[in-house]
């Protein structure tokens, strides 16, 4: 039993000390837990003042993001950010599909790769080497670079181990050698410059993979994959798009348009057997949808035509060639145009089939 005076303390299984949750275990799951309610009700706060005044621009909302949602999630991450937490990659992931305007079952790495942000993981690393930075250049008559080298020579697996390990994976063998100062701008850049290369890496796995993660189906971006190459933000995202276009837009590149691949999948169909239900002639993917059904021919030939002035009349020899030209272009005036006929194209479908 311990008092404060005369007054008993409450046993507890975890308390706020500085703003974050610690368990007694020092489970940190605990503490990203924590962490993303107050992300998530940050986000909402945002949501509901993006829609309140019609919509922002991607540099505002974005810039927006970065200080009032992930300033949260930075906060603290220095301790607790060792390991990638779901609960704080949804926050992320939810912001993403919100400005994008698609569902909840699009891909991750589909609305991450458009948007084109540094993901929470990433922000975490720097975080935790900002912190070990200022451990290593601080005077050693402080109490807690006292600690910092005790833990340092500790045989343990403790949060200094796991920072010496992350040094070594990225050739930096010389920082774990905690009695030279750091040049804190050069080893961060450094630190930037490794994560954007490894999520770049991990991203591209995701949407080059055949199968999907629980491998009971084909990768819905495989079509993504064909004109998709870099993590970076695309032209549609910060132009000044309407919502429904964009939305509209993102559907289709994504791979989550509600046409018969999409809509079929939740319906147990095999590939084969998703065929159009407008034409009865072939599987009805993106393709079909915007090079092929006789539906929207109209919608198809104006595209088609404002595409090719910008292209300067230039022979397209195959579909793929086209769809790649529809979906993944750089030119605002080909993604205007494109946007706009995705729209039409699911108002078109929508009115036809469910009248």
């Amino acid at each position: 039993m311990f008092k404060l005076s005369d007054t008993p303390l409450q046993k507890v299984d975890k308390y706020r000390y500085l703003g974050l949750s610690i368990d007694y275990k020092l489970d940190y799951k605990v503490t990203a837990d924590a962490v993303a309610k107050s992300a998530n009700r940050a986000l909402g706060l945002l949501i509901s003042k993006s829609k309140s005044l019609g919509g922002l621009s991607y540099n505002c909302f974005s810039k927006l993001y970065e200080s009032s949602v992930m300033s949260v999630i930075r906060y603290g991450a220095a301790i607790w950010g060792n390991k990638e937490y779901s609960c704080i990659n949804a926050v992320h992931n939810r912001m993403c599909r919100y400005y994008l305007g698609v569902g909840k079952f699009t891909p991750n790495a589909a609305v991450q790769g458009d948007i084109g942000l540094r993901v929470p993981w990433q922000h975490q690393k720097v975080e935790i080497c900002r912190h070990y930075c200022r451990l290593v250049n601080i005077s050693g008559d402080r109490l807690n670079k006292n600690v910092f080298k005790w833990c340092n020579r500790q045989n343990v697996k403790n949060w200094n181990f796991r920072v010496r390990s992350y040094l070594r994976s990225i050739d930096q063998d010389e920082l774990t050698n905690i009695e030279r100062a750091i040049d804190k701008e050069s080893f961060l850049n450094v630190v930037k410059e490794c994560t954007e290369v490894k999520n770049e890496e991990q991203w591209l796995n995701d949407v080059t993979r055949e199968n999907s993660r629980c491998k009971k189906g084909k990768n819905k971006l495989r079509t993504y994959s064909t004109f998709k190459s870099k993590f970076a933000c695309e032209p549609y995202v910060y132009m000044l798009l309407p919502k429904a276009q964009r939305s509209a837009y993102a559907k289709f590149r994504c791979g989550t348009a509600p046409i018969k691949l999409e809509i079929g999948r939740y319906e147990g169909l095999a590939v084969e057997e998703r065929i159009c239900p407008v034409c009865n002639n072939g599987i009805e993917d993106e393709e079909h949808v915007l090079l092929e059904c006789p539906l929207y021919n109209d919608i198809r030939v104006k595209l088609l035509r404002d595409i090719s002035t910008v292209c300067n009349n230039e022979c397209v020899f195959s579909k793929k060639e086209v769809l790649k030209c529809i979906l993944g272009s750089q030119n605002e005036y080909i993604v205007k145009q494109s946007a706009r006929a995705c729209d039409l194209i699911l108002k078109k479908r929508m009115q036809t089939l469910y009248k």
